[in-house]
């Protein structure tokens, strides 16, 4: 059964995602894409992970999902920290 804790996580990453397309104008347009698609990877782990103990094969969908997710945002930081 699907609790409510287990629908903020993704609406609170959607939220994000909005919130960054709307004001995350200042940013390179290369940063800013590489950012929303980070946010679908985590948005999809989140998703992901509510059936996760339905289908345990899941997992390591969620947890590729995740580790790009990361991966990106670690691309992001290393790009901006060199052009600052």
């Amino acid at each position: 059964m699907i609790g409510l804790k287990d629908l903020f996580k993704p609406a609170l990453v959607c939220s994000l995602l909005v919130f960054f397309m709307l004001k995350g104008t200042a940013l390179h347009k290369k940063l800013g894409f590489i950012i929303v698609c980070a946010l679908v990877f985590f948005l999809t782990g989140d998703s992901l992970l509510i059936d996760v103990i339905a289908s345990p094969n899941l997992f390591l969908l969620v947890l590729l999902a995740f580790v790009l997710a990361h991966i990106m945002f670690v691309i992001v930081f290393l790009k901006h920290k060199n052009n600052t």
